[in-house]
């Protein structure tokens, strides 16, 4: 079961903040980044004309026209939904032991 929560984190998390995907979109060669970090990417690289994936280095010119991964989207979304659910029943879990130590 770890092993799928490993995998989910990689098809979930964008190489270049680190963090759950935002806007998820796909390059041409098949990585994945949030919308904004490869766009900040590509702007570092428009002085040369030639863009690059972060991850495996292929080029592209002129730069690619991204479109969003719905399926990403989907699956980032229902993670973080999942996330907000635990956190909550923690949280709910924290403030009732708390009120049943102090009564």
């Amino acid at each position: 079961m770890a092993e799928k929560g490993v995998l989910l984190d990689k098809k979930t998390c964008c190489l270049i903040c680190l963090d759950l995907l935002k806007d998820p979109v796909t390059v041409s060669c098949g990585h994945s980044y949030c919308n904004n970090c490869i766009n900040s990417h590509w702007d570092k690289e428009d002085r040369n004309k030639i863009y690059s994936c972060p991850q495996c280095r292929q080029t592209f010119t002129p730069r690619p026209v991204l479109v969003k991964n719905t399926m990403l989207a989907d699956l980032v979304e229902e993670r973080s939904d999942k996330s907000n659910n635990i956190l909550n029943s923690t949280k709910l879990w924290i403030i009732q032991s708390v009120s049943v130590t102090a009564q």
